[in-house]
C-alpha cells in the first residue's frame, strides 16, 4: 500500500513539476478564468515563477478545436480531407488539437503540467498556437477572447485592436510552382510567415500581421505562379479599433460610456451587457450650437454593477442590415 501511494506521489509532482501544487481541487493558487465575458467552471494555477497555466481543454474547446487525450505515446496525424487518424509513435503522454485543416501535436512535460487530472498551458501557448487572446492579471486569473485573431477559409472577417497581433491561414497549392504571397493593406504590417502543418494536399502555411491603426482594412492572399503572376485571390477584412478605454467602478454606482455617433447616416453602436453590468439609462447628447442636418452626436449609456470582478463591453458601428461593422471599441470595466 505505501509503495503505491509513493508511487502516485512521484508521478504526480513529475508531471506537474512546472506548476506549483494547488491545494485539493483549486486552492490559494488558482484564479478564475474568463472565456469570451463568461466564467468559466474551470480555473487558471500560477508556477513558482509568477507564470499563469491555462487549462488546455477548457479554453481549446471553446474556440472549436477537437482534442484528443493520448495516454499511450501515440501521436494522431491527420490526412488533409478528410481527417483521419492514424496511429505514429511519440514519446510520453500528448494532447492533439484538430480544427478544419489544422492540427497540432503537444507533448506534456516541460512549459506543458498536468495538476489534479488537468493539463495547463502557458497563457503565451494559446496566443502563439491558437490564436487566440489572452489577458492575465497580478491576481493569476486570466481572460481568453476566442477566434476573434485568426482569419481561415471559414472566417473571412476579424476585430482587432490597434498593436494587435492577427493571423491568416491558407493551405499551399499541391504544385510547388505555386505560391502564396499576403498582399496587406496601408495600415497592416505583415510581420512574418511560417508553415504550421505539413499535408499532401498542400501546406498549411500562417501569415502574421499587425494593425497600426484604425480602419476597415481589406486583406488579399494572392497565389502566384514562378514569373509571380496572381493565379487566384481570397479576400479577407480586418477591422481594427482603437485600443481598449479602462474605466474604474463602485459596485451600485453607475458609470457613463460615451462614443460619438451618427444615426443620420445609418450607423449605430451596439452592444451585449454582459451578467454582472445592468443599463441604467441611454441618452443622446447634442451641441447646442450646432444645426446642421446630420451632424455626429454623442451616444451616452449609463451602467451600474451589480457585484465586483472585471468586465468587458465591446461596442460595435454598424448598420443594422450590414454584418461588418466600420468601428469597434472595447471597454475594460473593473469593479470594486
Amino acid at each position: 500500500m505505501k509503495k503505491a501511494i509513493c508511487f502516485a506521489i512521484a508521478v504526480c509532482l513529475t508531471l506537474g513539476a512546472s506548476y506549483v501544487t494547488v491545494r485539493a481541487v483549486y486552492g490559494a493558487n488558482s484564479a478564475p478564468l474568463m472565456i469570451d465575458g463568461v466564467e468559466s467552471d474551470s480555473r487558471t494555477i500560477t508556477n513558482a515563477s509568477g507564470a499563469v497555466g491555462l487549462p488546455l481543454r477548457a479554453v481549446a474547446e471553446a474556440a472549436g478545436f477537437t482534442v484528443t487525450y493520448n495516454p499511450d505515446g501515440i501521436r494522431p496525424e491527420f490526412a488533409p480531407e478528410p481527417a483521419q487518424i492514424r496511429p505514429g509513435k511519440f514519446s510520453g503522454p500528448s494532447v492533439t488539437l484538430l480544427k478544419g485543416a489544422y492540427s497540432t501535436n503537444v507533448a506534456i512535460g516541460g512549459e506543458f503540467a498536468v495538476v489534479d487530472g488537468r493539463t495547463y498551458a502557458p497563457a503565451e501557448y494559446f496566443e502563439r498556437e491558437l490564436g487566440l487572446t489572452v489577458r492575465t492579471n497580478e491576481e493569476g486569473g486570466a481572460e481568453v477572447l476566442t477566434g476573434n485573431r485568426t482569419l481561415d477559409a471559414e472566417r473571412r472577417t476579424i476585430f482587432v485592436n490597434v498593436g494587435d497581433e492577427f493571423y491568416i491561414r491558407s493551405r499551399d497549392a499541391v504544385d510547388p510552382n505555386l505560391r502564396q504571397v499576403f498582399i496587406p493593406s496601408d495600415g497592416i504590417r505583415p510581420l512574418g510567415e511560417a508553415v504550421l502543418t505539413r499535408m499532401a494536399a498542400g501546406n498549411l502555411r500562417q501569415f502574421t500581421a499587425v494593425a497600426d491603426r484604425p480602419g476597415v482594412f481589406p486583406l488579399t492572399i494572392a497565389v502566384t505562379d514562378s514569373d509571380g503572376q496572381q493565379l487566384e485571390t481570397r479576400t479577407y477584412t480586418a477591422v481594427v479599433s482603437p485600443k481598449p478605454l479602462k474605466i474604474s467602478a463602485r459596485v451600485g454606482t453607475p458609470f457613463p460610456v460615451a462614443l460619438e455617433e451618427n444615426a443620420s447616416t445609418g450607423y449605430v453602436w451596439t452592444f451585449e451587457v454582459p451578467d454582472g453590468l445592468q443599463l441604467e439609462s441611454d441618452t443622446i447628447e447634442r451641441e447646442e450650437a450646432s444645426n446642421i442636418v446630420g451632424a455626429p452626436h454623442t451616444h451616452i449609456w449609463n451602467f451600474v454593477a451589480t457585484q465586483s470582478g472585471g468586465y468587458t463591453l465591446t461596442f460595435r458601428y454598424a448598420r443594422p442590415w450590414e454584418q461588418v461593422p466600420v468601428r469597434w471599441q472595447t471597454i475594460e470595466v473593473t469593479v470594486i
